[in-house]
């Protein structure tokens, strides 16, 4: 367990619960931890929980995005789950980029996702 997160290893996924308010040093310990997780356990999916999270800044967004596409190359797919709307439209409004991250509403539809490879809204017939 990291300061302000959790790491867990769930079927083929590596769970990364974030909670508290993180700050620059626990979410650059978290990336370091990650990628030796994924380099000690062979996962397909990778998964950032931040629905405990009241505030993501800039430099987690940032952070978050390049452990997606350092995961990536090492052929781990990437979802950032729980994201709260208020955090959505600062990320929005302060003009903040995730390219390389999937989203999903849980943890649940992430795995959806990497078993049957369709989205959970999909299967379950919403409007695409």
């Amino acid at each position: 367990m990291l300061n302000n997160a959790a790491v867990l290893k769930i079927q083929d996924a590596l769970v990364i619960v974030m909670h508290g308010n993180m700050n620059d040093h626990s979410v650059k310990q978290m990336q370091h931890t990650v990628l030796a997780q994924i380099e000690q356990t062979p996962v397909s999916g990778l998964i950032i929980d931040i629905s405990q999270l009241d505030i993501v800044d800039s430099y987690m967004v940032r952070l978050f995005s390049d452990t997606a596409q350092m995961a990536k190359l090492l052929g781990v797919e990437v979802f950032l789950v729980g994201m709260q709307p208020y955090v959505a439209l600062s990320m929005v409004e302060m003009g903040l980029d995730i390219r390389g991250i999937k989203t999903a509403l849980t943890v649940d539809h992430v795995f959806e996702i990497l078993h049957n490879g369709v989205p959970y809204a999909v299967r379950r017939g919403a409007p695409q």
